[in-house]
């Protein structure tokens, strides 16, 4: 029982399948991908050309948060205020004999 070649509907018609590709539609599919393919690039770009540029430097609060968090030394709001703090809440590593915060620990 050997099988032959495919005849009739199994063969591919490559005519028909080049003349397909130039169908309206298709062509109006592929423009609409291109279109959009090209319009989520530019968003992409623009996205980037948004973001903090390396010449703008970081404010000095952002440098003292990432030491002092890292530490761990001071309360937030000796952190936050430094001897202009009115509280204090523990574990802080700040000198107990400001008097600002004397009562309020």
């Amino acid at each position: 029982m050997e099988r032959g070649p495919p005849t009739g509907s199994g063969t591919i018609n490559h005519t028909q399948k080049v003349e397909s590709a130039k169908d309206p539609v298709i062509e109006g599919l592929i423009a609409s991908v291109k279109s959009l393919t090209e319009a989520v690039t530019r968003m992409q770009m623009g996205h980037r050309n948004r973001s903090r540029s390396p010449q703008r430097p970081r404010s000095k609060s952002q440098n003292r948060s990432q030491m002092s968090r890292q530490s761990g030394q001071f309360c937030w709001y000796h952190w936050k205020f430094g001897v202009n703090s009115t509280k204090c809440m523990q574990p802080c590593a700040w000198p107990k004999h400001n008097s600002k915060t004397a009562g309020n620990e």
